[in-house]
């Protein structure tokens, strides 16, 4: 209940914030662009990371109101910075959420400039959750301009045969499959 209200505090006053975490080539170690994470600012300036809110926000019904935050703050900063390429992490709720799609119109403004500029990602327990939702979601995505990646792809227990569905333009291995990939002949074989 506490961090409830610490949460709806933070989105009234307008401090949840964006912290951009590079995404770099493997050849030239060069940002390609910036995955975009929701954080909490406190009062006091302290940042609050996703991992200690999100599940709480999530099991309360409040993670649709951080996504439609964090999508506003997305389309600020790729009106500020026009060479900045960013990703945004959704909910499972908001991948099937006709007003997030609604509000990322409305932001957008039919802009390509911005909207080919950002990448929607949908975790794969997500994506899979309700394939037909899922695949309405990422046309529209894609309608609007937007690339669609596919988060912690191997976490769940999809098939190859109904991602295709999807047509992501990026697909984001789980960590548990690449940490160990120079010592394990099984791990690359599956990457």
């Amino acid at each position: 209940i506490a961090m409830a209200d610490r949460i709806i505090r933070a989105l009234n006053e307008r401090r949840m914030i964006l912290a951009l975490q590079p995404i770099v080539s493997a050849g030239d170690r060069k940002p390609v662009y910036y995955e975009a994470l929701v954080r909490l600012r406190e009062p006091n300036g302290h940042v609050v990371a996703a991992g200690e809110f999100i599940p709480i926000a999530e099991r309360l019904g409040l993670v649709r109101l951080i996504d439609h935050r964090a999508l506003e703050l997305c389309i600020k900063l790729l009106k500020a910075a026009p060479n900045l390429n960013l990703s945004l992490n959704v909910s499972s709720e908001t991948a099937s959420d006709s007003a997030w799609l609604n509000a990322l119109r409305g932001l957008a403004k039919g802009e390509r400039s911005l909207t080919r500029r950002m990448m929607v990602e949908i975790t794969e327990t997500a994506a899979i959750t309700d394939i037909e939702e899922s695949v309405n979601f990422v046309k529209s995505l894609k309608q609007l301009g937007c690339r669609v990646a596919i988060d912690d792809f191997g976490a769940g227990y999809s098939s190859f045969q109904k991602l295709r569905l999807l047509d992501f333009d990026l697909i984001k291995i789980d960590g548990s499959f690449v940490r160990d990939l120079p010592n394990s002949r099984e791990d690359r074989i599956l990457v």
